[in-house]
């Protein structure tokens, strides 16, 4: 029993789970969120169970629908997952292993469930932790599964001759995936230092508003206690 867990387990921890949201949510985006051929090996998700098996409460609760655990964010659900409800057999594919064809280092903020179903507007930024590695000797081989892959899912598989080898990581120069059925478009050119002068911007902003309120502090209590005028009689008006 204790091989059983312990092969289970192993099994669960080379499957990434944030590298599975990613591509559960690249995968719903080309799909347009229709159920996929029998045919594709990514509609048999091994976490799909455990994904739906989850609630978010608040920011800081989620709960384990299977056992009625709360936990205080979705990291340690996701252990909880591993040690008490780990994924049993060999059924179910890690749809982790398509992140090369996929391209999840162009969405790393499907990493996180979001609190709140709806479409989120995100600056296309790549992450380099979610890069998937390659070599440049076999990386043909890897873009003709890229093909194989989007033929058996029905996905556009001209994406997949956009993909290359740099410094060894695969990259692409189209950013996130789009729905079925809609051309993908390139990025934006990136303008150089425009992100620090942002920075410096906001900074004098804040410094400046501090200023403000220093200066309004100052001004106020500096004035000294209110002095108050001796009452006159009506009558004095008129002597």
């Amino acid at each position: 029993v204790v091989l059983v867990f312990f092969l289970l387990s192993a099994r669960t921890s080379m499957c990434s789970r944030e590298l599975s949201r990613i591509a559960r949510g690249l995968v719903r985006e080309r799909s347009g969120g229709l159920s996929l051929p029998p045919g594709c090996p990514l509609g048999d998700d091994m976490y799909a169970a455990q994904e739906a098996s989850k609630k978010a409460l608040r920011r800081d609760v989620w709960r384990c629908e299977l056992c009625g655990k709360v936990f205080i964010s979705e990291f340690y659900l996701d252990r909880h997952f591993d040690r008490k409800h780990p994924v049993g057999g060999t059924n179910g594919t890690c749809v982790a292993d398509a992140c090369l064809a996929l391209d999840c280092a162009a969405a790393p903020h499907l990493a996180r469930t979001p609190l709140v179903d709806r479409r989120r507007t995100t600056s296309r930024i790549r992450s380099a932790a979610f890069a998937s590695a390659c070599d440049v000797d076999t990386f043909s081989s890897e873009v003709d599964d890229c093909k194989r892959l989007f033929a058996s899912c029905g996905f556009d598989a001209t994406h997949c001759d956009t993909l290359a080898c740099v410094d060894g990581r695969a990259a692409t120069n189209l950013g996130r995936a789009t729905k079925l059925g809609r051309n993908d478009t390139p990025d934006p050119p990136r303008v150089p230092g425009l992100g620090g002068e942002r920075r410096a911007l906001r900074l004098g902003e804040k410094t400046g508003l501090y200023a403000l309120f220093l200066l309004a502090y100052y001004a106020w209590f500096s004035r000294g206690p209110p002095t108050r005028r001796a009452p006159r009689h009506w009558l004095r008006r008129w002597t």
